[in-house]
């Protein structure tokens, strides 16, 4: 026999994404010694977006594991082995659609799943794989405890949960029980503790500081009163199809439709070339517990108010799910990040790596304003912010797109009525 029929396959790490360098391995599905169908997935990655099923691309036996999960590991390392076979087999993602480069975003994967249900205000992480046979055995994954990356439910959990016997619990979630100190003098004085930064919140850190440090930002503030807006908007939501109606879409609509107004605002610069896009994609901040990622809304210039409404919640959705695709999290040419839920004025953001702009959105104030009389008017004021990158973008391109937002919204018929290109 040959040595290289004798000689074990290596397993790599696949490359998902133009900008992905390294990834983290959530959980192994397979364990050595057992035999693989090619399809099976071997083990879920995660790269600073999504966690993505990496299945195998042949039959097989699955060897050593070289690299144990929760382990950080770059692209292209040897992470298993097969034992048998051709050595240039490795393993491939589940899916093979074409992965458009993806964008920073900010951790964690959350799920609104009936079997992920909020406890004590919080959510429960979980593994796609583990949600998966936690529904398939109905087992309710808040009453479990992970043991994957961060606190993790992986796929073990749940296998364990399900072979524990009846006459036992499993381990469940909890707060150890504390001494009540006597008094405030008498209460020990504990140290602070450290812990080793999450993979993925790792990768944001990294992201974030390259955003800084490379892209030279200038920033463009405006306050748009939105008073006509608001009255609009309640009406709206008495309307079929408007109930889910946010401020929020009306500020994505018209970010769409200022990009779609001018060509030169959709370059963004790879390496040392402009990209000039044809459509409006702009991404959209979505909160998850600790973390953040921006799904985009493709062709956003061209959408109806409803249809933005109705798309940019189905991908909320997703991102709390953990079920977004690559298609939905890579490109882009604008972000929008709303803190409007805190009182505060204005967001000051940082540029996502890969875009050219971003749009920080405040809290709207009521504030009295001269009419044209001089009398004291009653005004409603969204503060907005534009991050633009100076390489693309100079300071007359900032202040007319931003311009351009703030009439959009001070003007909301507009984006009601105005035609979309198809």
């Amino acid at each position: 026999m040959s040595q290289n029929k004798t000689k074990a396959a290596e397993i790599c790490v696949p490359k998902l994404g133009l900008t992905m360098t390294e990834g983290t391995i959530v959980e192994w599905l397979k364990k050595p010694g057992d035999k693989v169908v090619a399809g099976d997935v071997l083990y879920v990655l995660e790269t600073d977006k999504i966690e993505n099923e990496i299945e195998a691309d042949r039959d097989g036996t699955l060897g050593d594991i070289v690299i144990a999960a929760g382990e950080t590991v770059d692209v292209g390392m040897v992470i298993a082995q097969w034992t048998d076979g051709d050595p240039a087999s490795t393993a491939h993602p589940a899916t093979s659609s074409p992965r458009p480069e993806p964008q920073a975003e900010l951790p964690l994967t959350v799920s609104s799943d009936t079997n992920d249900k909020p406890m004590n205000g919080s959510r429960v992480i979980a593994s796609p794989h583990a949600r998966k046979l936690a529904r398939a055995r109905s087992i309710d994954l808040t009453m479990l405890t992970g043991s994957g990356p961060g606190g993790r439910i992986v796929a073990a959990d749940v296998e364990t949960a399900v072979s524990i016997p009846k006459t036992e619990k499993p381990k469940l979630k909890g707060r150890p029980a504390m001494a009540r100190p006597v008094g405030a003098q008498s209460a020990p004085r504990m140290p602070p503790s450290t812990a080793k930064l999450p993979a993925k919140q790792r990768t944001i850190a990294k992201r974030m500081q390259v955003s800084k440090q490379e892209i030279p930002h200038f920033y463009v503030a405006a306050d748009a009163d939105i008073s006509l807006l608001l009255d609009n908007h309640e009406r709206l939501k008495h309307l079929n199809g408007y109930a889910g109606l946010t401020l929020n879409h009306w500020v994505i609509a018209a970010a769409g439709m200022a990009l779609e107004a001018n060509s030169a605002w959709r370059r963004t610069l790879s390496g040392e070339a402009i990209t000039a896009h044809p459509q409006a994609d702009v991404a959209v901040a979505v909160a998850l517990p600790g973390s953040l990622i921006a799904p985009v809304l493709r062709n956003a210039g061209a959408m109806t108010l409803l249809e933005i409404s109705a798309a940019s919640r189905a991908l909320a959705d997703a991102a709390r799910n953990s079920s977004l695709n690559n298609e939905q999290v890579g490109g882009g040419v604008m972000c929008v990040s709303n803190l409007g839920a805190y009182p505060i004025r204005y967001l000051t953001p940082i540029i996502i790596p890969g875009h050219s702009c971003i749009l920080g959105v405040g809290r709207t104030q009521e504030i009295f304003r001269p009419d044209s009389d001089g009398q004291p008017k009653l005004c409603r004021e969204l503060g907005v912010v534009l991050a633009c990158d100076h390489r693309v973008l100079n300071g007359q391109d900032g202040a007319e797109l931003i311009c351009a937002i703030k009439e959009l919204l001070e003007d909301p018929l507009r984006i009601l009525a105005e035609p979309r290109r198809s």
